[in-house]
């Protein structure tokens, strides 16, 4: 995130609804954002270091991925899914850091991921369509319009619905715990159905309301079946 505001400082200082973050209104110096910033990924390396070789081996990849997000969106329209990766590669990386392999399972855990930011973050670009197209930036509601880009984030929600059904099955040993799935669909049909991209509050309600309850949701799903029904 402090990269991120790095690489848009400019941009966030004549976009309305960003131009009062702390780098572009002044409160933080670009020079104090550096220093956090390359201390943070000298901690990131180290840590990995410290979980297994494989950690370390992939922990380059992940840092240019995770950086390199952060100017995409000034050359292709599939930045939302590049944000989406940037994250997505987080239950792998967990993963990794724990067992020091490669397994199928947090693969589609993460492409779940991929697909569920990607989405959301489509809804959220919806409040800088206009100040997009004026800068000449890409994103998918510039490219499709507004229609187009949400059906776009709804396919890309029911493909991470998919793959976190997949998870699920996979995972979980009580049927009980499969409760949490249509909580986790119905949370992700929410931010359609209330959304009303004229309105900022409804994007940002959609966005940061519906999003928060997926989290917890489907953690809640498996971490039941992991402690009590194993």
């Amino acid at each position: 995130m402090g990269f991120n505001r790095l690489a848009d400082h400019s941009l966030d200082a004549r976009n309305p609804r960003t131009k009062a973050r702390a780098l572009p209104a002044g409160r933080i110096g670009i020079s104090s954002v550096k220093i956090f910033v390359s201390i943070s990924l000298i901690v990131f390396i180290l840590s990995a270091a410290m979980l297994n070789g494989l950690a370390l081996f992939l922990s380059p990849l992940a840092v240019f991925i995770f950086l390199s997000y952060s100017y995409t969106k000034r050359f292709t329209v599939m930045s939302h899914y590049i944000l989406g990766l940037s994250l997505g590669i987080a239950p792998l990386g967990g993963w990794i850091g724990i067992t020091g392999v490669i397994n199928y399972l947090p693969l589609l855990m993460s492409a779940g991921v991929l697909f569920w930011v990607a989405g959301f973050d489509i809804i959220y670009s919806l409040s800088d369509i206009q100040i997009d197209r004026k800068e000449g930036l890409k994103s998918i509601p510039v490219r499709y319009g507004i229609k187009g880009a949400l059906w776009i984030s709804r396919v890309s929600h029911f493909t991470a619905f998919l793959f976190f059904d997949l998870v699920y099955l996979i995972s979980c040993v009580s049927q009980l715990s499969m409760i949490f799935l249509p909580i986790i669909l119905a949370m992700l049909l929410f931010q359609h159905i209330s959304l009303k991209p004229e309105d900022e509050k409804s994007v940002n309600r959609a966005f940061f309301i519906g999003n928060s309850v997926i989290s917890v949701v489907f953690f809640a799903g498996i971490f039941l079946s992991a402690i009590f029904f194993k």
